[in-house]
């Protein structure tokens, strides 16, 4: 029996379905808003590996939203995040972290949301800016342009490397650079690393073209075909 399959993830089968309904209630000052995603990881204060830039840049990302109205934003922080922002005492209070996150929801154009179902946010963006090593792979089965916070201890391993390479990076502490990358890569439209971005997606992450079925089906053909099972159905 093999080691291991290459089967895909089962969570975002929803993105290779074409009558799969993806919505989600976007807060807009204006129906041409360019609709941004801010996913903002926890590990600030990790010395070897921690990819997170928020406490560098929590400031800078609110202030932008709040002078830019004609953009919609979405805050997906990384569940860990406001306890670890609390034991670093980069808020000193929860009373103060809910007051940051209250301004967020207070915006006409912006909102914090914690739920677990992210595909719909996904699918109705126009792009993410990042620090979260989690949301990597999973954002390029949108092929939507992702701006990575990079921190000078940043590694990832051999295809994250790949996607990041064929991504947009900027040092999270840049906050000039930021805001001209956003404007360049997702506001107006300049995604001239979508190509490349798609090249490495077929590449490693394209498991319907891999295998010619969703990670579900095919994970149950395998389980069939393990129990002996494929020769019973009729």
């Amino acid at each position: 029996m093999p080691r291991g399959v290459y089967s895909g993830y089962t969570k975002l089968d929803v993105f290779f379905k074409k009558d799969a309904k993806l919505e989600f209630d976007w807060k807009m000052t204006r129906p041409d808003a360019k609709k941004i995603i801010w996913a903002p990881h926890w590990s600030m204060d990790v010395p070897f590996g921690g990819s997170s830039t928020f406490h560098w840049n929590y400031k800078f990302m609110y202030e932008f939203a709040k002078a830019h109205p004609e953009i919609s934003w979405v805050v997906k922080p990384h569940p860990q995040l406001f306890q670890r922002a609390i034991s670093i005492r980069l808020f000193p209070s929860n009373e103060a972290l809910n007051e940051y996150l209250q301004k967020w929801n207070e915006l006409p154009n912006a909102q914090v949301y914690t739920g677990a179902y992210y595909q719909a946010i996904f699918a109705t963006s126009d792009g993410m800016i990042l620090d979260s090593m989690s949301f990597i792979a999973e954002y390029q089965y949108v092929n939507k342009p992702m701006i990575f916070l990079t921190k000078n201890n940043n590694k990832a391993y051999f295809v994250r490397e790949k996607i990041l390479e064929a991504s947009y990076r900027i040092n999270g502490k840049d906050f000039d650079g930021i805001a001209a990358m956003m404007q360049r890569v997702i506001i107006e439209g300049d995604d001239y690393k979508a190509a490349e971005r798609k090249a490495v997606f077929d590449k490693y992450l394209n498991y319907l073209k891999h295998n010619g079925m969703l990670a579900s089906e095919f994970i149950y053909k395998n389980i069939i075909e393990e129990l002996g099972l494929s020769k019973c159905k009729q």
